[in-house]
């Protein structure tokens, strides 16, 4: 009888050891997705005013492929895609803050502007572009 008891002591941990490692949560199969992380503006300042429209590429990972949103101070620019297997977005820097009504358009200042990238997982630190004087400033 504890010959029967041993002999069923090795399938019994042997069971155990297995169902353990079926319940444990498999965090590498389905890693939880990082927000975006902006790594570089280029370039970093251009002058103000209305004139020299300024391309500014955005480098850096979690980038969505498309929808993603950058918000330039307090304007927001929607839907952008990115390239280069989502480590790039660009755009241009918005010289003017849009029309709230009859007013006309504020033309923005010289000063630092926080940008930022934002996905479905998330909203990137924010980096720092800054608009210098410019001839019509």
């Amino acid at each position: 009888m504890v010959q029967t008891r041993l002999s069923s002591l090795p399938a019994l941990a042997y069971t155990l050891l297995v169902g353990i490692a079926c319940s444990q949560p498999r965090h590498m199969e389905n890693p939880t997705p990082q927000g975006p992380v902006i790594q570089a503006l280029v370039p970093t300042e251009g002058p103000a005013g209305t004139a020299y429209p300024i391309e500014i590429t955005i480098t850096g990972t979690g980038f969505a492929r498309v929808g993603n949103t950058v918000t330039f101070g307090d304007i927001v620019i929607a839907d952008l895609p990115s390239t280069n297997d989502g480590a790039e977005i660009r755009f241009y820097a918005p010289k003017e803050r849009p029309s709230t009504g009859e007013a006309p358009p504020f033309v923005l200042t010289p000063g630092h502007y926080a940008v930022t990238v934002t996905t479905p997982d998330g909203t990137s630190e924010p980096a720092l572009f800054v608009f210098t004087r410019g001839p019509d400033a």
